[in-house]
C-alpha cells in the first residue's frame, strides 16, 4: 500500500521553527511560570485597574511565586546571555534559532520576575487564622515572602469570633479570648505591617453582593508601605550587604558562596543573590542580625 507524500516528505529536511514557552508546559515546574505569563500578558493589556490572584496554600504559592527566579538563574549559569549572543552569531542555524528560543523563554520570564518584584504594582496579602499552627505558618512565610523580596501590603486575620457572638455563649466567649490573644501576638511579632480582622461568618460569602459587604471593613491597603532592597553599606572599615529578614527561627538562617553568588536560607527557603562586580572579588567574613535586617560583612581578599 502506498501513501501518498510520505517519499516527498521523507526527502526533504523539516525547517527549524521558534521555540514558544507554551511547548515546555509539560516539564515539571513550568505551569506555574506559564499561568504567570499569562497573567503579565493581562495586566500589560491595561484593561483593568486591579487584578487579583487567589494563591493556593504558602507551599505551593511560594514555589510558583520564586520560580521565575530560579528559572533564571539556572538558564544564566547553563547558558550565560553573552555567550548564547556570541554562538547565535557563529554557529549554525540550529543553533542559532535554539539560542533565540531560549532568549525568548528567557525574556518572557523576565517579564514575570519584573512584575512579581515591583513593589508599585505588586503587592501581597497574607491571609490567616487566629490559631496557633497559623501563626506559626504565618510566621514562616513572612520570613519566605521577605526572602524573597516581594512586598506584603497587609495581613488579613479571617473567620474571627464576633464580639456579639461571643456575649451569648460561654464557649465563644472562650474561643474569642484565644483569638484574641493570638491576634495581639501577630500585631506585637509583626508590628511594621496593618492587621485587619474579617468576622467569622454564619453563611459563606459566595457572589457579588457578599463580597462586597465582607470588603467594606477592609481598609485599603497602605501604598507608602516601606519597600525595603538588598543595600551595599560601608561596615567595621568593609563592605556589607544589608537587606531585610524577618525570621520564625534564626537557628535556620544559613549562609553560602557560591561562584558570584550568596546563596541566603532562612525558615526552609533560599535565595540566590547576585552580588556586584566589587563584592565577588570579596570574601564573606561574618553576618549578623541588625535589628530585622541580616548583615553580611565582607572583605577585600588579601
Amino acid at each position: 500500500m502506498k501513501l501518498a507524500g510520505v517519499g516527498q516528505a521523507l526527502g526533504q529536511v523539516s525547517p527549524v521553527t521558534p521555540l514558544d514557552p507554551r511547548e515546555v508546559a509539560g516539564l515539571p515546574g513550568v505551569e506555574p511560570i506559564l499561568a504567570l505569563a499569562e497573567l503579565a500578558e493581562l495586566v500589560a493589556d491595561d484593561d483593568w485597574d486591579v487584578v487579583i490572584i487567589d494563591c493556593p496554600a504558602t507551599a505551593e504559592a511560594m514555589s510558583a511565586l520564586t520560580a521565575p527566579e530560579i528559572l533564571l538563574g539556572y538558564l544564566e549559569r547553563m547558558w550565560p546571555q553573552e555567550q548564547r549572543s556570541n554562538e547565535a552569531l557563529s554557529a549554525g542555524l540550529r543553533t542559532a534559532m535554539m539560542a533565540g528560543g531560549v532568549e525568548r523563554m528567557s525574556s518572557t520570564v523576565k517579564s514575570v520576575r519584573s512584575l512579581l518584584g515591583d513593589a508599585r504594582r505588586t503587592s501581597i496579602h497574607l491571609v490567616t487564622t487566629p490559631d496557633r499552627v497559623s501563626f506559626a505558618e504565618l510566621m514562616r512565610t513572612r520570613s519566605a515572602v521577605a526572602l524573597a523580596g516581594f512586598r506584603v501590603s497587609d495581613i488579613i486575620v479571617n473567620r474571627v469570633v464576633p464580639e456579639s457572638a461571643a456575649e451569648s455563649s460561654g464557649w465563644l466567649a472562650s474561643r474569642r479570648t484565644q483569638q484574641q490573644q493570638v491576634i495581639a501576638e501577630i500585631r506585637a511579632a509583626i508590628s511594621e505591617i496593618p492587621v485587619q480582622l474579617v468576622d467569622d461568618l454564619v453563611a459563606e460569602p459566595i457572589g457579588r453582593a457578599a463580597l462586597e459587604s465582607l470588603s467594606e471593613g477592609l481598609l485599603p491597603p497602605d501604598e507608602h508601605i516601606e519597600v525595603r532592597s538588598v543595600s551595599v553599606v560601608p561596615r567595621d572599615g568593609g563592605t556589607a550587604l544589608r537587606f531585610f529578614l524577618p525570621v520564625a527561627d534564626p537557628r535556620s538562617v544559613t549562609l553560602a558562596r557560591i561562584s558570584s553568588d550568596l546563596i541566603v536560607g532562612a525558615d526552609g527557603a533560599r535565595r540566590r543573590i547576585p552580588l556586584d562586580p566589587d563584592l565577588r572579588a570579596c570574601t564573606v567574613v561574618g553576618a549578623e542580625f541588625d535589628g530585622q535586617y541580616l548583615v553580611v560583612m565582607f572583605s577585600a581578599k588579601s
